[in-house]
């Protein structure tokens, strides 16, 4: 048919570049599917032993969210999956003085300092973590004493 590329008949397709039988097609596209499952199992593997490598470190990262006014977020990655993704925790006190805790549960790659991301120790993360514990503990006293006198 003229306009058409490909025109199907009873067990072969016929395309411009000539005729291929549903056969091969079978073929082609099991051939397509087994290079899949090796690169995605070679992918796997290589996202499972550079992921290893951050377990248990911690990260600061410096934001802003384009305000101008910048302040630390924290990331400790806390685990690694079977297929090598990443989970932690992170948490920011912003200039807006919003407070934010996240649980990561996915994550492909570690954070790095092409990111913005640099290492930083156990005791800093944990510090800052207290210290944002401790003002929301105040902030929910405050809001209790509000209450009760209310």
């Amino acid at each position: 048919m003229a306009g058409d590329t490909a025109t199907v008949y009873s067990d072969a397709v016929e395309t411009e570049e000539g005729t291929m039988t549903k056969k091969r097609e079978r073929e082609l596209r099991k051939t397509i599917s087994d290079a899949q499952t090796e690169l995605y199992e070679a992918e796997q593997k290589r996202r499972r032993t550079t992921n290893a490598k951050t377990v248990g470190k911690c990260f600061a990262y410096r934001n802003s969210y384009s305000s101008g006014e910048e302040w630390w977020l924290y990331l400790m990655i806390t685990g690694m999956d079977d297929n090598g993704y990443l989970r932690g925790i992170q948490f920011q006190h912003t200039a807006d003085d919003s407070i934010e805790f996240k649980s990561i549960n996915w994550m492909a790659w570690p954070p790095s300092k092409i990111d913005g991301y640099q290492p930083t120790s156990h005791a800093v993360f944990n510090q800052n973590y207290t210290r944002l514990l401790a003002l929301l503990k105040r902030r929910h006293t405050a809001a209790i004493k509000i209450q009760r006198e209310a």
